[in-house]
């Protein structure tokens, strides 16, 4: 807020300046009439790269979008990194138009203005330029135009990279915005004020070679620099930081479940019939009841947490004898009762609380019978006396019965589901977050529960790494069940696993690694004997998720198979998801391709016969847990996403859809958010 109303105070920066002056873009062409750029821009053409035509889908010739290439991050015109990145999305959104002219003009439009406003602030001297803040703010909104271009668009494919590009847009503007307010008020008078801002500069500078290339190492070159401002004890650091934080270490996993598929995953419960020994009113009862219920879960809304109740509804129908002195009663009961038990899934664990049940019952009597039926005048009265007692007695009968079924419910439930419940959450606590402890990758939830959804996030990373900065593929309509993971997730766990440098034996290392893991230690049958490998000291193992596909790439110091030895070679194998049903798994796509300096281009038959063992491709990895495709009462699911891109894997289940728009999964159009 204060640099919006300081920002009021100073010259606006230029409204969308046209192309032709706008020093991010080269045209070539006819002369404008508009002012000459200033001399500062007229520096920044100066560096530019020509460009070529190129021919859009309609056969008119249009002009290209230029990347810019400053010299460096430092240079005496500006102290802001060049986005190069961004530059290049924007290239692409702008180079390759949709089939109507309208729709790619808008996107052209918005290209120029975008392109315009990041000029204005190559203008300024960096962030502490009193010119900074409000440059920003007007590139700011672009991203919430884009946002609404995106949404008017009916090519969905194309809105989806409108959205990509926006979102980098968006986390340039915050940072860079978080920058400017820290370097506020410092004017380069001392040497501690400059080596402030040749710190915020690197900082920047970092980002953006993160944004080219989000490796471990950038990803540290980041984390360093931010320790370093932070040393400075400047007051507003915390909110660059938060910025930081916020933009490139978002949670990079995510679930979601609906409260249809959570029901689902209930456990049917079969009519039990059960004998009845029971005292009513002071009077035994005996006979027999048989109770039919049926267990659902009800979300319950919370912000920060997941809640639910878990809800039994049943009905009881009883066949009863009471017998008092001479008479015998006979009748039929017809219950039901509702239970819920508050569930609440919180950052402190798994607290499970008491059940509250309601219930209700109805008697009728059947039949009267005495021992002195034989007796014709004594046997008729006292029927008609027993008559006449149970019907006054029956609504305080009715009562006491609702309440035993009130009680019975109640405890069946809390044994039940609590035995359940501790069993699963000992499950997840060992398989799942004390290995992530352990890999010191500090898993931290961000949990939210709607009317109809639980959706759980992670931030898995170490002191060292970041995590997501890429938006997350959307969930189609109709999902019921639906995962997201990003590649940092994986590669952050494989950069814990304490295998970079280390030389093991095959066995060794799938041992050691589903260990770490808290998997289940199972050592592959066809598994090559002999063999040892050592891995490289950066980045051992990597994988990388995009256009479809799922690239795992492995740097190997040295490999040893008996009297052979291989130096310096890089292994990589593409996965590609494949859905049939409920049931998604990463394929082998192609070949296992090697290289690197030790390899040389040779034919090593004994060096892919090793690695073809490792990625077997006749055996895919399962990515859906087999518990659900295994699940009885979720067979009729199908696969609605099975996606891999920009930095995502994302998968989606849901009922099959009434009208099918695409033939397989992987045609299904990619919408992010």
């Amino acid at each position: 807020l204060s640099a919006e109303r300081e920002a009021t105070a100073l010259p606006p920066p230029p409204n969308a300046p046209l192309p032709a002056s706008n020093p991010l873009i080269h045209t070539k062409g006819t002369p404008s009439s508009e002012p000459q750029p200033e001399p500062t821009i007229k520096r920044i053409i100066e560096r530019l790269r020509p460009g070529d035509r190129l021919r859009d889908r309609i056969g008119q010739n249009i002009k290209r979008f230029e990347t810019t290439t400053l010299a460096t991050a430092t240079s005496p015109i500006t102290a802001w990194p060049p986005p190069e990145e961004l530059l290049r999305k924007l290239n692409e959104l702008a180079a390759d138009g949709p089939p109507r002219p309208s729709s790619y003009k808008d996107i052209r439009k918005w290209v120029d203005q975008t392109t315009s406003s990041l000029s204005y602030i190559m203008t300024t001297r960096g962030p502490h330029d009193l010119q900074a803040i409000p440059a920003i703010i007007t590139l700011d909104e672009c991203f919430h135009d884009a946002m609404v271009l995106a949404d008017s668009l009916s090519d969905i494919d194309r809105a989806a990279q409108i959205r990509r590009a926006a979102f980098a847009v968006k986390r340039r503007t915050k940072t860079w915005h978080a920058a400017a307010i820290l370097a506020e008020g410092i004017t380069e008078k001392t040497a501690d004020e400059r080596t402030t801002l040749n710190n915020i500069s690197s900082l920047l500078a970092s980002l953006e070679a993160f944004e080219m290339n989000s490796t471990a190492g950038r990803a540290t070159e980041v984390r360093q620099a931010l320790v370093v401002i932070e040393r400075s004890e400047l007051l507003q650091f915390e909110t660059l930081r938060q910025a930081v934080i916020h933009h490139y270490a978002a949670p990079n996993f995510r679930v979601a479940l609906d409260e249809e598929f959570l029901t689902r995953l209930m456990p049917e419960s079969p009519s039990r019939t059960e004998t009845v020994r029971d005292v009513i009113l002071g009077k035994p009862v005996r006979g027999r009841r048989v109770v039919e219920q049926i267990t659902s879960v009800d979300l319950t809304p919370d912000a920060d947490e997941i809640c639910f109740d878990l809800t039994v509804d049943g009905q009881v129908s009883t066949y009863a004898i009471t017998e008092t002195g001479p008479i015998a009663l006979t009748s039929k009961g017809s219950g039901q009762f509702t239970v819920k038990k508050p569930i609440k899934i919180c950052r402190e664990g798994l607290i499970v609380g008491r059940s509250v049940a309601s219930a209700s019952n109805r008697a009728r009597l059947m039949n009267v019978s005495t021992s002195f039926d034989s007796v014709p005048l004594m046997g008729s009265l006292l029927r008609t006396l027993a008559r006449n007692q149970h019907a006054d007695s029956l609504p305080e009968a009715n009562r006491e019965v609702a309440q035993k079924i009130v009680w019975q419910s109640c405890r069946e439930t809390d044994q039940e589901s609590e035995k359940k419940f501790a069993i699963l959450s000992e499950q997840i606590q060992d398989s799942f977050w004390q290995p992530l402890v352990q890999l010191g990758l500090s898993p931290t939830p961000f949990m939210e529960t709607t009317e109809d959804r639980a959706t759980l996030r992670l931030r898995l990373n170490a002191d060292t790494q970041l995590a997501a900065h890429t938006p997350r593929p959307r969930e189609p309509d109709g999902t019921l069940f639906g995962y997201q993971v990003h590649e940092s997730t994986i590669n952050n766990a494989f950069e814990r696993l304490g295998i970079k440098g280390q030389r093991l034996a095959l066995e060794e290392l799938f041992i050691h690694v589903q260990q770490q893991l808290g998997l289940e230690q199972k050592i592959p049958e066809d598994l090559p004997e002999g063999v040892s490998v050592a891995f490289e000291q950066v980045e051992p193992i990597r994988v990388d998720f995009d256009q479809g596909l799922v690239q795992v790439k492995i740097s190997i110091d040295a490999l040893e198979s008996g009297r052979r030895n291989w130096y310096d070679v890089i292994g990589s194998v593409t996965y590609k998801p494949v859905a049939s049903g409920n049931t998604i798994v990463l394929k082998r796509e192609g070949p296992i391709r090697i290289g690197g300096p030790g390899h040389r281009g040779r034919i090593e038959f004994a060096l892919r016969t090793i690695f073809g063992k490792i990625f077997p491709k006749e055996r895919p990895v399962p990515i859906v847990p087999k518990k659900f495709t295994d699940h009885p009462r979720l067979q009729d699911l199908t696969t609605l996403q099975a996606m891999s891109w920009d930095g995502w894997v994302a998968i989606a289940l849901g009922d099959t859809p009434q009208l099918q728009t695409a033939e397989t999964p992987e045609e299904q159009p990619t919408v992010i958010r």
